[in-house]
């Protein structure tokens, strides 16, 4: 998962990560973030960005957006997934399964 300051770049990178395979989903969610950079106390709007891949994929996801993203210092955080379900986890890797690196 990521955070954008902008709705339009997380949906832009949301879609191309979609068309190449590289995620299956990805949940884009407008959140309040109260944080301290430069030794400023931010308070801000940002889109958390939650991107749905495979081991496999994970690598290529990271690359794009460190390659994508405003922020100097973007948030990647991965959270293993403990349990997912069957249906969910077959769909997950038909959509992943073609990765397409052209972004």
């Amino acid at each position: 998962m990521t955070t954008y300051d902008k709705k339009e770049l997380a949906m832009k990178n949301a879609s191309i990560c979609i068309n190449n395979s590289i995620a299956a989903c990805v949940n884009i969610i407008k959140i309040s973030s109260i944080y301290s950079w430069n030794k400023k106390l931010e308070n801000c709007n940002e889109f958390l960005t939650v991107f749905k891949t495979t081991n496999k994929n994970k690598q290529t996801l990271v690359d794009f957006i460190k390659k994508t993203h405003s922020y100097d210092t973007p948030e990647i955080i991965e959270i293993p997934a403990v349990s997912v379900d069957r249906k969910y986890y077959d769909w997950l890797i038909s959509q992943t399964s073609n990765v397409k690196t052209k972004s």
